[in-house]
């Protein structure tokens, strides 16, 4: 253990201990993945799990049981609200079983790896709210320039993660939400803690990339589509990434939509933009060698959904 100065000692903001914060959880067949995450969490000295199920097929429910014991309580959430209501939703609901004065929302592939001393998550500022806090997420992925199981680190952001729920302080955003408080973005607010996680979504198997991105596809679609969706959500995702992307984006989504059952004309139709038979084909054939999906179905659900629009 490192042993802070007494200049260090005087200037540090008072830790969190663990003891006052649930962990949050957001979960969907991760049965794979969160065992190292829940074993780091534990380890640090955090004793009180939310876990918001969405419907897992993979025995995960029963795995996060085993590890955590009596120090977890399950949620059900059915996997087809977030489709419709979207991921603050799930977090909200949450969030809204907690019952300490913080908390820490975790994903079931990141990993904790820093940030925590003697029972409490050290906070480096505390900022304009002292009710809200950022973690580190070191983003991995495969390396094969530096050898066959070589990771490294390709990207390294602040979250906002740590906060104290109340029906103020809530999360908003259909997809790639944040926490707002009273209806404003924390962002340029908060404070800062030492706690970092390594992420290792890009790690998983690419049967589960390929779901995450079909998933994520459909409900950007959603947003393009559907204004009344896009509280919360950073307007570079409708005006930018969607339309430069619009055919790929719009095979991939309906692809998944196929393999799930959802009817694909559910995220409307589609405002004019990039859709030309020269991308859509490119687009299909990209997508349906590794989607159950066969190219006729895809081909037939784009065509309905285009002549729509």
């Amino acid at each position: 253990m490192t042993v802070a100065t007494e200049s260090e000692t005087i200037s540090r903001p008072a830790g969190i201990p663990c003891h006052s914060i649930d962990v949050g959880l957001i979960v969907y067949n991760e049965r794979a993945m969160i065992g190292p995450t829940l074993a780091a969490l534990l380890a640090a000295g955090f004793d009180r799990f939310i876990v918001l199920d969405m419907q897992s097929t993979d025995g995960t429910v029963d795995y996060v049981r085993e590890i955590l014991g009596d120090k977890v309580q399950i949620i059900s959430f059915p996997r087809r609200s977030l489709i419709e209501y979207g991921y603050a939703e799930a977090r909200n609901t949450c969030a809204s079983f907690s019952t300490r004065d913080w908390l820490l929302f975790v994903d079931a592939d990141e990993v904790l790896v820093g940030g925590v001393e003697d029972g409490s998550v050290i906070v480096t500022n505390v900022g304009q709210r002292p009710d809200i806090y950022s973690v580190t997420h070191k983003h991995l992925e495969r390396d094969p320039a530096s050898g066959p199981d070589a990771i490294s680190v390709y990207s390294t952001e602040k979250h906002n993660r740590l906060y104290r729920p109340s029906f103020r302080m809530r999360y908003s955003g259909y997809i790639h939400e944040d926490i707002f408080y009273s209806g404003e973005r924390c962002q340029n607010t908060c404070g800062h803690t030492a706690l970092v996680f390594d992420h290792y979504s890009k790690l998983k198997e690419m049967t589960d990339l390929h779901r995450k991105e079909g998933l994520y596809s459909l409900m950007l679609l959603r947003i393009y589509n559907q204004p009344d969706l896009r509280t919360g959500v950073s307007d570079w995702w409708y005006n930018t990434y969607v339309p430069e992307r619009l055919a790929y984006t719009t095979t991939v989504a309906t692809a998944f939509a196929l393999e799930k059952g959802i009817d694909p004309s559910f995220y409307g139709p589609l405002p004019p933009g990039d859709t030309s038979s020269r991308r859509l084909k490119k687009a299909i054939n990209a997508v349906v060698s590794r989607r159950a999906a066969p190219a006729r179905k895809i081909k037939q659900a784009l065509s309905k959904i285009l002549s729509s629009s």
